[in-house]
């Protein structure tokens, strides 16, 4: 469990930070418009289109911000703590309009991630999950879980205003919990829908914007699968089985796009694959599907298109319009790419959103 406080913070400074500038993450938000970069010395706000800084936060104590995600293209960021004055066991919450840190999670142990919504907060543990109601100054524990082993902090929750769908892994290798948050009262026990998505450790999930749909991924990396969640009275079902590759793969990020025809995935392979989820037509399928009928390799429906960046550096990827991807990459690159339903797939810009040899920066 967390403890809560309000807090007026000096710990940040306006000025410029150092050059050899290290990133620790990159977040995405929610409507994939803007993202935040952790650093060394602190966190960066830009937006993905145009590429540009909105603002950039520079705290006084080295190591400082582990992880930042922004709540929509809201003021309000939630960091993380990374070093010995921001431990990890510490989330904090920004204020960009006030230029302050205006609330402290204090934890039993270090943050692994956290997620946002306009009225929750999501706290993820090595072993636990802490829902607070939010962006009150006096935040109530609405809802906890424990979950298997989840160092990277695995966890979905919906953006819809309707509907607070949360994600986590079950305390069983492959499961995954589901619960609606949105109307979870405080002290009240809530039974989660379980779903078998996978028979080893679950590596990522997300959660499409309209909250009906649930993507999936085991540390294998090979499949990704959807099920329906638009009703958890019934139990979800899959949907579809979608095959990133047949070699293993660490999974970094899987985004709908926001009308939720498309899905991209990025992997420490360097490579970003797109599939169709609303015309499954469009997917392409394996060669051999025509002489043999029955098997998960052969029945799974390979990407619509795919990129292989030039770094190897890993990357966040999501959609910046219809059939447009960008990846956001830990080394300071930025890649748009463009997709046409027939599979072709042509780079349209690469800039540099952090240049660790800039020294205006």
């Amino acid at each position: 469990m967390a403890t809560t406080s309000s807090i007026s913070s000096n710990l940040f400074s306006s000025q410029s930070p150092p050059n050899n500038i290290v990133t620790h993450h990159v977040g995405i938000n929610q409507d994939q418009s803007c993202f935040v970069c952790s650093t060394e010395t602190g966190f960066h706000v830009f937006n993905l289109d145009p590429l540009r800084e909105r603002c950039h936060i520079d705290l006084k104590v080295p190591k400082s911000v582990y992880k930042a995600e922004m709540l929509h293209r809201t003021n309000l960021v939630a960091v993380i703590g990374g070093g010995s004055t921001l431990s990890q066991d510490t989330v904090m919450i920004w204020d960009d309009y006030k230029k302050k840190f205006i609330l402290e999670f204090k934890c039993s142990g270090p943050v692994a991630s956290v997620c946002l919504r306009r009225d929750r907060i999501v706290l993820v543990l090595a072993s636990q999950i802490f829902v607070y109601s939010f962006p009150t100054q006096s935040p109530t524990l609405l809802y906890s879980s424990h979950t298997s082993h989840n160092p990277e902090g695995v966890c979905a929750l919906s953006s819809c205003v309707e509907r607070g769908l949360l994600a986590f892994p079950s305390k069983l290798s492959g499961k995954v919990q589901l619960i609606d948050i949105t109307y979870v009262p405080a002290g009240v026990t809530a039974s989660p829908v379980s779903v078998e998505a996978h028979k080893h450790d679950i590596a990522y999930l997300s959660i499409n914007p309209t909250g009906t749909m649930l993507a999936t991924a085991s540390i294998q990396g090979t499949l990704i699968r959807i099920f329906n969640v638009e009703r958890l009275s019934d139990k979800p079902k899959q949907i579809m089985e979608l095959r990133r590759g047949s070699d293993m793969a660490r999974i970094l990020c899987i985004n709908f796009s926001l009308d939720s025809r498309y899905l991209c995935v990025s992997s420490d392979k360097g490579t970003v694959h797109i599939f169709s989820v609303d015309d499954l037509k469009l997917n392409k399928k394996s060669k051999l599907a025509p002489v043999i009928q029955h098997g998960s390799y052969i029945n799974s429906l390979w990407a619509l298109a795919n990129f292989t960046l030039p770094t190897e550096s890993p990357c966040q990827c999501c959609f910046s319009g219809t059939q447009t991807v960008t990846a956001v990459c830990l080394d300071g690159s930025c890649y748009r790419y463009l997709f046409t339903t027939d599979g072709a797939c042509t780079r349209e810009s690469f800039d540099r959103y952090i240049d660790p040899e800039d020294e205006d920066f």
